[in-house]
């Protein structure tokens, strides 16, 4: 059900981890734009020989972001990979067009792409995990590339308008390279009102600049060269150890916290029929009885669906239309669950946490979540409804010891628990 960045920052869609990106951030992690080749040991499919960012913030949070890059194909593999290039965003939210496109041969013919070439069409949404459905509404932003061979580059030249923030007043964004591509001449400028208070941080051998003008603030980054790493298997996530670039608003995590609790707290009101299901569940138990009632209730009765519908990757639908439907994607999940337990007078609270091989957060606090789950202060436990098999307390091996954003009306930044053996094992 979340959007982003390499892990990704991803609409927040617990099961799927599902990374096509709808992600700005995505697809400039493999961008650049031409200069001279040169010849590359690393092992790498592409080289992105250049890449340069131009964002202009508002005070909303809405943004446009021109990009112009050149990817260079070493290989038969790496001119497959880039053939047709593909972007995804987000339909509702934004636009995404093409200003230019060429392609520049081996010998140095230049091919200019027609615009017949160029087309939008809904994005695939593979299955989850566990083959439940992934919904949302994205458009994918298709090049076919005519001709397009091991030793050609693709120049290219777009133009993204976010017309809408996830969060009223907020921007957030991620930039740096694939781990597994050679990369140079990275350039990111961001330019934005000074009132925002915007904050800028790397890791990784950027370079960063910062100007004030008047009322505008200016932050300008520079990568000259990434070469391409290849970890082993079953390693952190590379955006634990790969070069970022991260421009935020958002001055602390628990204010991260506090902007989901803006838009979700309402979703979880205690209706009549949430009352009603909870009474009807929970009869005469109480306290932690009545919490397991209700989340294993919950868990074998809502279906897991992935909705990653514009400002809904970060906006949960309501508990009540939820009990109504009879599905629902990880916020729903954590929506209801909180409004159950409220209705039987048990306190909890949403939290945001990133369910993949990522254990470090980012150097700013922002949107480096990708699933919803709870909290229970009393008890001092965390609760995942998505799970089907999972008990009470148990969290699933991508949510253990993570650093995580409790939000609710005192939000803050917390760990979830690592894994014990005691609890590693199962019971039929």
């Amino acid at each position: 059900c979340v959007y982003r960045l390499m892990r990704i920052i991803q609409p927040m869609n617990s099961q799927s981890l599902h990374t096509t990106l709808a992600c700005a951030v995505a697809l400039a992690l493999i961008a650049g734009t031409g200069v001279a080749r040169a010849t590359d040991t690393s092992g790498a499919d592409v080289r992105v020989l250049s890449f340069h960012a131009d964002v202009h913030v508002q005070p909303s949070g809405a943004y446009t972001d021109r990009q112009t890059q050149a990817i260079e194909a070493l290989t038969r593999t790496g001119a497959q990979s880039l053939n047709p290039y593909q972007e995804e965003f987000s339909k509702s939210m934004s636009t995404l067009k093409v200003l230019s496109a060429w392609i520049v041969k081996a010998d140095g013919q230049r091919i200019d792409i027609p615009a017949a070439d160029i087309v939008e069409r809904p994005a695939p949404a593979p299955p989850g995990s566990d083959g439940s459905p992934i919904y949302d509404n994205s458009l994918m932003l298709s090049v076919s590339l005519p001709g397009f061979n091991k030793g050609d580059t693709l120049h290219l030249q777009t133009l993204k308008t976010q017309r809408q923030a996830y969060f009223p007043r907020q921007f957030f964004d991620v930039w740096g390279p694939a781990e597994n591509e050679s990369a140079r001449d990275q350039k990111i400028v961001v330019h934005g009102p000074a009132g925002m208070q915007l904050r800028a941080a790397q890791r990784g051998g950027w370079t960063i600049s910062h100007a004030t003008t008047g009322g505008a603030e200016t932050f300008t980054a520079t990568l000259a060269e990434h070469h391409a790493e290849f970890p082993g298997t079953a390693t952190v996530d590379a955006s634990d150890y790969s070069p970022i670039f991260e421009v935020s608003s958002f001055p602390s995590w628990a204010a991260v916290g506090a902007a989901y609790w803006s838009t979700a707290q309402a979703k979880a009101a205690v209706t009549p029929l949430v009352k009603q299901v909870a009474d009807q569940v929970a009869g005469k138990l109480h306290g932690w009885d009545a919490v397991k009632a209700l989340y294993m209730w919950e868990s074998q009765h809502i279906h897991y669906i992935g909705l990653e519908l514009g400002v809904g990757g970060y906006v949960p639908i309501s508990a009540n239309t939820t009990l109504k439907t009879g599905y629902g994607d990880c916020k729903q999940h954590s929506t209801l669950l909180e409004a159950l337990l409220a209705a039987r007078g048990i306190q909890v609270d949403p939290v945001l946490i990133n369910w993949s091989n990522g254990f470090t957060l980012l150097p700013l606090p922002g949107l480096d979540f990708n699933h919803a789950i709870d909290y229970l202060p009393k008890y001092h436990v965390f609760l995942d409804a998505t799970g089907e098999f999972e008990t009470p307390g148990q969290l699933a091996i991508g949510e253990r010891d993570k650093d995580v954003v409790i939000s609710g009306p005192h939000p803050r930044l917390a760990r979830t628990p690592g894994a014990e053996p005691a609890h590693n094992k199962l019971v039929y």
